[in-house]
């Protein structure tokens, strides 16, 4: 997405920005040529207020030769994997040039030539720009699902442009995240060490994730057309909690930005700091006006994403008298749902970070009861893994400690600290000295005070050990190496066509016969 793949080398093709006249006609045909492809065809739902694009998002699943052979030569179903499939578009879409991502190969960039100029209506202080002098062309991309669940899923999280940007604004300091494959619960214990590790699956069903993050439906006086023209205007209203539909939802758009803001906070989680100030969080709903305190992505969404910046920097802090409690005197407040869901969450914006997340991961196990049980497992192992790591890291310094003061030369010191670790760490039994009680139990925790008494009772022995195998090891190896040398020497010399030294040469074999004469004499 983004639309400026080609813009820098290799390549250096014109990709500008599309009027929607243009990206409404592209879209079309690409839609058109693709179904004839594949059964299912889609992009992402548009966001408001754009008044041209930098490209076209498609996602394709089901590929129809796969799935649905026909002709005298069909053949079985087979679905296709690797750059072929993405090939086969490209041809369809008539793109002049391709760059397949990788490593998946399951998605591509594609710059497909700008439509006739009749088609397209333009200012006339345009005309006689570079762009149009140039051979323009339309960057396109292409993604191929892999199943049902990641197309829907997919078209979800790319649905009304900005949305799930300003969202994350929200839910990444609740402890959620949405990513491109699912909504998660992170762990924060983990996070820090391991942030893949620390997600826990909540739920790919868009339906889910918008009834638990409370979005009430999104209801439209909007009729439709059957063409592609739209009359009427959308407004938000209040709806039952349960309306949370996807057709009432997604399959709308939203008229204005206004409207995709406010929609943003009817969310049951949505909260914002009361002041700057007062927000230490490392992750505000509301970030700071001082650039120093924001996320790298949070300042390059503030300088690139025109609709972000507008919410960040002059919505957000538009509400930040309501959830002071300054407008009690307010008749509307009173109105407002004790649940959350209008943009004056107050009460759940006063609660502590700590306390935000708390709630919102008490939710999450309630509605999805397996969770609980995945989470507290993953914490546990990841609890017991950081507790043994601590302990090995002190028996190993106990271990240098106490073998430094066995006051030997530097190579026995090592390799006695390497054996110790071997035998009390890891079980190790090849230098036959073991301690006499468990040092771990059923859960692989160590004793510790056990394994300190072993380093200073046996420690020496331990080394002893084994520097004599070390050195019974060195010998064997000189021996080798010497028979090595003395094979490889006798190989070189039958390939000179040499006798071994000794038994033969010029006069050897007449040496040996006047020595057996003599004798004989």
């Amino acid at each position: 997405m983004g639309g400026a793949a080609f813009s820098s080398a290799p390549y250096l093709l014109s990709t500008p920005r599309m009027p929607q006249a243009v990206y409404n006609q592209v879209k079309s045909a690409c839609h058109a040529r693709l179904r004839e492809l594949y059964v299912c065809v889609a992009s992402p739902i548009e966001g408001p207020g754009k008044s041209d694009h930098g490209d076209v998002d498609i996602i394709v699943f089901l590929e129809r030769q796969a799935f649905l052979p026909s002709g005298p030569a069909a053949q079985p179903p087979h679905p296709r994997s690797g750059q072929e499939p993405l090939e086969t578009i490209a041809v369809a879409l008539g793109a002049a040039r391709v760059i397949y991502l990788k490593p998946h190969l399951t998605s591509a960039n594609m710059a497909v030539p700008w439509p006739g100029d009749e088609a397209v209506e333009r200012n006339d202080d345009e005309t006689g720009t570079d762009d149009h002098r140039r051979q323009r062309y339309v960057h396109v991309d292409v993604r191929i699902a892999q199943s049902l669940a990641e197309f829907q899923w997919w078209l979800f999280r790319h649905a009304h442009g900005d949305f799930w940007q300003l969202v994350g604004t929200t839910i990444r300091s609740l402890g959620l995240t949405a990513d491109e494959e699912a909504l998660w619960i992170r762990i924060p214990e983990i996070e820090a060490r391991d942030r893949k590790r620390a997600k826990v699956l909540l739920t790919s069903d868009p339906d889910e994730v918008l009834q638990f993050l409370g979005y009430k439906g999104w209801s439209s006086a909007r009729t439709y057309s059957k063409g592609d023209g739209e009359v009427g205007a959308g407004r938000l209203r209040e709806i039952a909690d349960d309306d949370t539909s996807l057709p009432n939802v997604w399959e709308r758009g939203f008229d204005t930005v206004q409207e995709l803001f406010d929609y943003v906070t009817t969310s049951r989680w949505f909260w914002v700091s009361p002041a700057p100030e007062a927000d230490h969080h490392p992750s505000p709903s509301i970030p700071d006006h001082d650039p120093s305190s924001l996320r790298s992505n949070d300042r390059r969404r503030l300088k690139q994403r025109r609709v972000y910046a507008q919410w960040a920097e002059s919505y957000l802090p538009s509400l930040r008298p309501s959830i002071r409690g300054g407008d009690d005197d307010d008749d509307d407040d009173d109105d407002d749902d004790d649940d959350g869901s209008s943009s004056a969450n107050a009460a759940f914006s006063r609660l502590s970070p700590a306390d935000r997340q708390c709630a919102v991961r008490e939710a999450a196990f309630e509605r999805w009861p397996m969770v609980r049980e995945a989470y507290a497992r993953r914490l546990e192992t990841f609890n017991l893994e950081t507790a043994v790591e601590a302990q090995q890291r002190e028996i190993l310094g106990y271990i240098r400690y106490t073998v430094a003061g066995f006051g030997q030369e530097v190579n026995w010191s090592h390799l006695a600290v390497s054996a110790l670790k071997k035998v009390v760490v890891a079980g190790d039994e090849t230098f036959g000295v073991l301690p006499g009680v468990p040092l771990r139990d059923e859960k692989g925790l160590y004793d510790v005070e056990e394994a300190k008494k072993f380093v200073r009772e046996e420690g020496r022995r331990v080394g002893e050990e084994a520097w004599r195998i070390m050195c019974a090891r060195g010998g064997k190896a000189v021996e080798e190496k010497a028979r090595k040398k003395e094979a490889a020497e006798g190989t070189k010399r039958e390939a000179a066509g040499e006798e071994p030294p000794g038994t033969g040469g010029p006069g050897g074999e007449k040496m040996g016969n006047s020595v057996q004469e003599g004798q004989g004499n």
